[in-house]
């Protein structure tokens, strides 16, 4: 709507982590809408990603972890 409303035929997105899967999402729906994507972080949402990003993490910063999970 947002392309639309600019009157933008087609545009570079870019996004990262979370707003990636976001990105290729809009990417699969509207294939004429875009020239290109640049993403960084990825992040898929698929289980492993999501176990390791709740459980996994804590390996790298545990008080991190445990502060959020309080």
């Amino acid at each position: 709507m947002l392309r639309k409303m600019l009157g933008i035929d087609k545009w570079l997105v870019t996004s990262g982590s979370w707003g990636t899967t976001l990105s290729l999402a809009y990417g699969q729906m509207h294939p004429q809408a875009w020239l290109g994507f640049v993403l960084r972080g990825v992040f898929l949402g698929t289980l492993y990603e999501i176990d390791f990003f709740l459980y996994g993490m804590r390996r790298f910063s545990p008080k991190a972890h445990f502060d959020v999970i309080k």
